[in-house]
């Protein structure tokens, strides 16, 4: 069986296990019914990647596995504060600034998907996340774009 949704997370490990499940969830995605691919800034991976083959590999996975294959319908894309992939391409790091930079890739990488797959339904999430506490995640909060 192959699941219907997927989440496109950062592979930030502050946004993994519990907090995986915490934005499937807000993006309503049921258990046993989403699967998660991990990359460093994914909305940079559709738009504006830090080297082409990284595009390029993306958007095989994304087209062929996930539309093709698994005949998944439903993506989620997560954008993150404080995202070293952000970062990396000279972000600001003001939060309210960075964020307006994250949410307008998430919006640039939506409108490219669904140009080329019409027929997929895409939604956007920006996470906050909270200070890291001595032991396990740090609290975060999911905005559904």
């Amino acid at each position: 069986m192959h699941c219907n949704s997927l989440l496109i997370n950062c592979m930030d490990c502050r946004l993994q296990g519990e907090n995986s499940i915490k934005i499937a969830n807000a993006f309503g995605f049921e258990p046993g019914d989403y699967d998660c691919l991990n990359y460093a800034g994914p909305p940079l991976w559709m738009t504006e990647p830090h080297e082409p083959e990284h595009k390029d590999t993306f958007m095989w996975l994304f087209e062929k596995v996930s539309i093709n294959a698994h005949h998944v319908t439903k993506f989620g894309i997560v954008g993150h504060a404080e995202c070293g992939g952000f970062a990396l391409k000279g972000a600001p790091q003001v939060p309210a600034e960075e964020k307006a930079v994250i949410v307008e890739s998430l919006h640039k990488a939506k409108a490219k998907l669904a140009k080329t797959n019409p027929q997929i339904q895409v939604k956007l999430a920006f996470v906050a996340i909270g200070p890291q506490p001595p032991k396990g995640l740090p609290e975060i909060s999911v905005e559904i774009l």
